[in-house]
């Protein structure tokens, strides 16, 4: 058999295999999309341990500075692959990958902020860089740079090599869906943790604050007949709490420090910076074309494998 043959086999049976990860990775999808849409979204403060669905938006617990554009971000993943060989027998083959995956971010909602740890999820969030090297190519000169140092080629002049990179990052503030796993926290509680969580204003503390206000003791009477009832009490401490939340955009916010969102023992944590019903529409859409995609690719493989035995003919 000629080295040519032996090739023609082996992607016969790579196509193969392919399918059959096409239609087993569909079935997965289509467990997902199950999941998404039968569980209950989740608030903050009422979140119970196991499995949970949270809608928010990203905060920092420490500073992270993604590496491409040295910009302060939530989470950051990036993947290098370079193209190696030629013809039928090139393959794209990572040379580089690194993340912040083992630091956690904050989920936050209008009940409280909650710890989640990205490490191991599969994410369905947009690639805020998905480019390449090339003739034709135009990088922007921080990605330039960076690809430069991670591959130690093109010190001015074209690259040599066939390079590919994508990225997703995560910045502060963003719109974030996770479906994981709410664990008891098992490491120390932070300063920041601490600090974040001293900032929820409770009544009493708007209460006392409210009593060392003489001009603003003023106005609770409202209706000037010389004493303070229990409704217009109520009704000035609850005003001065709002005022002092909107010029503190952190109190309100419970830190559950006790608790942290992650990869459930099955393996289950999904992020996406969509809303859910996206998710949901994107995820059925994947595993049907996966499902469908796969067996189609096994038989064409099959078919041609066939063909080179000369068990059949075209």
């Amino acid at each position: 058999m000629s080295s040519h043959e032996s090739g023609d086999f082996f992607y016969a049976a790579a196509g193969m295999g392919a399918g059959v990860w096409l239609f087993w990775r569909g079935f997965r999808q289509l467990k997902f999309k199950k999941l998404v849409s039968g569980i209950a979204t989740s608030k903050v403060r009422s979140l119970a341990m196991g499995t949970v669905e949270l809608s928010g938006t990203t905060a920092l617990i420490q500073n992270i500075v993604e590496p491409l554009y040295g910009q302060p971000c939530v989470f950051y993943s990036i993947v290098i692959k370079e193209k190696r060989g030629s013809g039928k027998s090139s393959e794209w083959v990572v040379i580089h990958r690194e993340d912040s995956a083992r630091q956690p971010f904050f989920l936050v909602d209008d009940t409280g902020r909650v710890p989640v740890l990205a490490s191991g999820a599969e994410f369905y969030c947009s690639h805020d860089l998905d480019a390449g090297t090339g003739l034709f190519s135009s990088l922007d000169p921080s990605v330039r740079g960076y690809l430069e140092r991670v591959s130690g080629d093109k010190i001015g002049g074209f690259f040599s090599k066939d390079l590919k990179v994508t990225a997703t990052i995560i910045r502060e503030g963003e719109p974030i869906y996770v479906l994981g796993y709410a664990a008891p926290a098992d490491r120390p509680v932070t300063f920041m943790e601490r600090a974040a969580g001293k900032a929820a204003l409770s009544l009493r503390e708007v209460s006392l604050k409210l009593k060392s206000d003489s001009e603003r003791m003023k106005t609770v009477d409202a209706n000037q007949d010389g004493t303070i009832d229990d409704a217009e009490w109520q009704e000035a401490v609850l005003r001065l709490k709002e005022e002092l939340e909107r010029q503190n955009p952190t109190s309100g916010h419970e830190v559950l420090s006790s608790t942290i969102i992650r990869k459930s023992p099955d393996g289950l944590l999904i992020i996406a910076d969509k809303r859910e019903d996206a998710l949901v529409s994107e995820l059925g859409a994947n595993a049907w074309l996966q499902i469908i995609g796969g067996p189609a690719w096994v038989i064409a493989s099959s078919a041609y494998l066939a063909w080179k035995l000369g068990l059949i003919g075209i």
